[in-house]
């Protein structure tokens, strides 16, 4: 028997080496969009408790008698000029005022307003200070 491999041998081994690089890569495209989509939600999901608590300032200075939009608070310098006017799916955020109370939401990755996905700054209450 000779140490160097038959050619049926070296073919073998070239087809789990092929097979194995397959695998890998497969599950790479596996895991990559579900990393992606976690850094969307995260990163949404973040923007929305900033977007809340800049409008909520915004009504403090301005009062409550108008909700204010994403140009109206990147304009009072509320949110930087950097900050996102859409969501990671291209979609503008809703600032919703209701009374006393402002949330924010964002439609989610099925672009969907009032879907399970969505991803929401729940209303909270707005302290004006009234003299």
């Amino acid at each position: 028997m000779s140490s160097e491999l038959s050619n049926h041998q070296m073919r073998r081994r070239i087809g789990y080496v092929a097979l194995a690089c397959l695998f890998v890569a497969g599950a790479g495209t596996l895991l990559v969009p579900s990393y992606l989509r976690t850094s969307d939600i995260n990163q949404t999901r973040s923007a929305v408790f900033d977007i809340r608590s800049a409008a909520i300032a915004w009504q403090i200075d301005h009062g409550d008698s108008v909700c204010p939009n994403m140009k109206q608070l990147i304009g009072g310098k509320y949110l930087t000029s950097h900050s996102r006017m859409v969501d990671a799916w291209d979609q503008p955020f809703t600032i919703t005022c209701f009374e006393l109370t402002l949330g924010v939401t964002s439609s989610g990755p099925d672009r969907t307003k009032g879907t399970h996905d969505d991803i929401v700054a729940a209303p909270i209450p707005v302290r004006l200070n009234r003299t």
